[in-house]
C-alpha cells in the first residue's frame, strides 16, 4: 500500500460530523518541500510574471487487483477491477474557479512584497505568445495521468500551456486511459506538434524572464474527487470462486507531487533533459521540475465530500445483452476476471467548483508564505 493510498483511506475514516467540527479548528500546516532547489536561487529579485495557473481536475480513477496464474488455476482467484467517474461537473464553473485562484495569487504575492508584472505586459510579450502558440492547451480538454483521466483549465485571461515533456514528471507522462474520456481530446496532429516544440519551451521561458526582468511564475494544482478500490479474497469454499470486491468513495483532495509552484529565473537552466535527480523513492517516478525553483506539496491534503449531489457515489448498471454482452463475458472469462465494476460520483456543479477553490486558496497561501520576502 502506498503512502498516498494509506492517507486516502485514513481520510475516509473521519465521519462527516467530525469533519464539520474540525472546520472550526486550525488545520495542521501542509507539508511543503523544494524539489532539488532552494529559494536562494531567486536572488534579490522580487519581481514575478505569472504566465500559467493550471487547475487539473481528476475525472476518472482506476483500481485493479491482478492475481497470479497459479492463484487462478488452483484457488479460483480472479482479477478484480473498478473505476470511479466524476459526473455532473461544469467546465465553465471550473474555469471561473481558476479565475479566482489567479486573482488571489496576484493579490497575495503583492501583499508579500513582490512586484507582479501587469497582465497586459505579459500578454504583449512575443515569447509568451510563442509559448501559448506552441504549448497551449485548450480550456477544459482531457489531459490524463497515471491514476486515470483528468482535464485542465486556466484563467480566462491566461489559458493553460504545458511544461516541457521532460519536466512534467512520471505521474503526468504515464497516462492511463480506458474507455470514454470526460472531456474533449486534443487531436493527434496537435499533440505531435506540441511534443516537437517541447524541447524549446524551457529556453523560451528563460528568455521571457530576461525580457521582463522577472521570475516567470507558474502554479499547478491537481484536484481529486474520490477513489476506486478492487481486491480478491484468498479464502474460498471448495468448488466456488474466491470472493472479489470493488468499490468507490468520494472526498476532495489536492494531490502531492503534482501540486506545485515553479519559478523560472532570468539566468535559468535552458536544457531539455532535467529529471535525473528528481526520482521519488516512494513511487519510483520522477517529480515534476518545470522551473529553477520548484515548491511542491509533499503530502496530499484531504478535504470533505460536501460537494455531492443527490445520489452521491453510485454503481453503474453496465449489464449488456446481445452480441456485445457476449463478447464482454467471453473476454472476462479468458482473462480470469471475476469483478469489473464501474461507479460514478455525482456532484453538484457549483459546490464542487467552490470546494475546489477554497482548498486551493488555503494551500496557495502556504506556498507564498514559503517564498523569500
Amino acid at each position: 500500500m502506498t503512502r498516498w493510498t494509506a492517507l486516502f483511506i485514513l481520510s475516509l475514516t473521519v465521519s462527516g460530523a467530525a469533519v464539520r467540527a474540525a472546520e472550526s479548528e486550525p488545520s495542521p500546516p501542509p507539508r511543503l518541500e523544494f524539489t532539488d532547489s532552494t529559494p536562494d536561487r531567486l536572488g534579490g529579485l522580487r519581481r514575478v510574471a505569472i504566465t500559467n495557473v493550471v487547475l487539473e481536475f481528476q475525472t476518472k480513477v482506476f483500481a485493479e487487483y491482478i492475481t497470479g496464474r497459479l492463484s487462478k488455476v488452483f484457488l479460483a482467484r480472479g482479477n478484480s477491477y473498478s473505476d470511479n467517474v466524476l459526473a455532473g461537473f461544469d467546465p465553465k464553473s471550473l474555469e471561473l474557479a481558476a479565475n479566482q485562484v489567479y486573482d488571489r495569487l496576484k493579490a497575495d504575492l503583492t501583499a508579500a512584497g513582490y512586484e507582479v508584472v501587469p497582465e497586459a505586459e505579459v500578454l504583449a510579450q512575443p515569447l509568451y505568445q510563442k509559448l501559448r502558440a506552441e504549448m497551449g492547451w485548450p480550456q477544459g480538454y482531457h489531459f490524463g495521468n497515471r491514476e486515470g483521466h483528468s482535464l485542465i483549465v486556466g484563467p480566462s485571461a491566461l489559458p493553460p500551456y504545458l511544461p516541457p515533456l521532460g519536466e512534467r514528471g512520471t505521474f503526468g507522462n504515464q497516462k492511463q486511459i480506458k474507455g470514454d474520456t470526460q472531456a474533449p481530446k486534443l487531436g493527434m496532429f496537435d499533440a505531435a506538434k506540441m511534443s516537437g516544440s517541447s524541447s524549446y519551451a524551457a529556453g523560451w521561458e528563460v528568455d521571457l524572464a530576461k525580457a521582463l526582468n522577472a521570475h516567470v511564475l507558474k502554479a499547478w494544482y491537481l484536484i481529486g474527487f474520490g477513489n476506486a478500490s478492487a481486491s480478491t479474497d484468498w479464502g474460498r469454499q471448495t468448488g466456488q470462486t474466491a470472493t472479489s470486491h470493488a468499490g468507490a468513495s468520494a472526498v476532495m483532495y489536492l494531490r502531492d507531487e503534482q501540486t506545485r509552484i515553479a519559478l523560472r529565473t532570468p539566468d535559468g537552466d535552458r536544457s531539455y533533459a532535467r529529471e535525473s535527480k528528481r526520482i521519488n523513492a516512494l513511487t519510483g517516478g520522477y517529480r515534476p521540475f518545470d522551473g529553477d525553483v520548484v515548491l511542491r506539496l509533499d503530502e496530499s491534503v484531504f478535504g470533505a465530500a460536501d460537494f455531492l449531489a443527490e445520489g452521491g457515489v453510485q454503481k453503474n448498471d453496465e449489464s449488456k445483452g446481445g452480441f456485445l454482452g457476449m463478447l464482454g463475458s467471453a473476454a472476462r472469462g479468458l482473462t480470469g476476471t471475476v469483478n469489473d465494476s464501474s461507479f460514478k460520483t455525482q456532484v453538484e456543479p457549483q459546490r464542487f467548483a467552490d470546494s475546489a477553490t477554497e482548498m486551493v486558496l488555503r494551500l496557495q497561501n502556504a506556498f507564498i508564505a514559503k517564498l523569500p520576502r
